[in-house]
């Protein structure tokens, strides 16, 4: 992301009274199940802290919960415990399943149609191939790194 984006969106968003819509790609998820001391998994405790407002779609939720029980080291009721608090705190949308979108990868178009029907400010996601759209914005969001949505909103 360019510095001088990144600085516009540090000023507009350290000012904001409201919290920031975010759709977060499974690959975070992920990373915050894996390494719980990690920078994911502080996004995920972020949310029960009320710092932002997850959105999500049907199709995300399914995806999330594929793949947290994939993680048999981790004991059922936490995984269970983990999905029904994201399912408690987040935002719940329907998008047009309709909406197919040039992706190299098709699986990803569930976020992108998440990210529109919610009118969400950010995609926060480790995936190459949404990081490289060109314009690294869809709709109204940016498409940001973990990192660059640490730096914006000043989490560290």
């Amino acid at each position: 992301m360019q510095d001088t984006l990144k600085q516009i969106l540090i000023k507009q968003w350290r000012k904001q009274k409201r919290l920031p819509k975010i759709v977060v790609d499974t690959n975070l998820f992920v990373s915050g199940l894996l390494s719980p001391a990690g920078p994911s998994a502080a996004l995920m405790n972020r949310l029960t802290d009320s710092a932002y407002q997850l959105y999500l779609s049907r199709a995300i939720f399914t995806e999330y919960g594929k793949v947290i029980h994939q993680f048999v080291k981790i004991p059922k009721t936490k995984r269970e415990k983990i999905l029904g608090r994201i399912r408690h705190r987040a935002v719940w949308v329907r998008p047009e399943t309709a909406n197919q979108f040039v992706l190299r990868d098709p699986s990803d178009d569930k976020f992108i149609q998440c990210v529109l029907a919610a009118q969400a400010d950010f995609l926060v996601t480790g995936d190459k191939d949404l990081l490289s759209i060109s314009s690294r914005k869809v709709g109204g969001a940016y498409i940001l790194s973990l990192v660059e949505l640490n730096e914006i909103m000043g989490w560290g």
